[in-house]
């Protein structure tokens, strides 16, 4: 039976190499029809993995079909942001990833007992908050960066405008045109 569950295994992570290969075969967004062709692809891999985990038994089974479910969701999310890559979506993969490791990690607790089943799940607790912790930890760091390079912007941009203050005419009209094509402030 285990022989069974590292095939499981062996399937879903070619499943999400696959994935990965393919999206950097593509541009930065998709089309519709490639998206769909994705989306179908991912189903159709999660459907077989669900099948393949029938054929476990016991906690083996529930352990492969989270692993199952774990892979997809990471497969719709990372989709997502191929297809539209922003700050939000790639946190929505990291979060996915996290709980699908959660999730895994609870089943493969049941096979303990008593108090070691309960130090089991807490310690995944504590890793699953761990991720999320980092994925917002990046959050805040992407948003401090943003803003500390927008006050940078603004103070450079006032700088080059104070500079072309001293210019007349047809020149400190070409300099200030200059100074808000380089700053973003057309």
């Amino acid at each position: 039976m285990k022989k069974t569950f590292k095939n499981t295994a062996a399937l879903v992570a070619g499943t999400l190499a696959c994935l990965v290969a393919t999206s950097f075969a593509h541009s930065a967004t998709m089309t519709r029809s490639d998206m769909k062709i994705a989306k179908d692809q991912l189903s159709s891999d999660y459907q077989k993995a669900r099948v393949s985990c029938g054929t476990t038994v016991s906690n083996i089974r529930d352990i492969c079909m989270q692993e199952a479910m774990g892979a997809y969701k990471v497969g719709k999310a990372e989709l997502t942001n191929r297809d539209e890559p922003t700050p939000r979506h790639s946190r929505a993969v990291a979060v996915a990833k996290a709980d699908s490791v959660y999730e895994v990690a609870k089943e493969k607790c049941d096979d303990s007992i008593s108090n070691a089943k309960t130090v089991c799940r807490a310690e995944a607790k504590a890793k699953h908050d761990g991720a999320l912790a980092d994925a917002k930890l990046t959050k805040v760091v992407t948003d401090a960066i943003t803003d500390d390079l927008e006050v940078k912007r603004n103070a450079d941009y006032k700088v080059a405008a104070d500079k072309c203050d001293a210019l007349t005419g047809d020149t400190k009209t070409s300099c200030m045109d200059s100074a808000k094509a380089r700053f973003n402030k057309m």
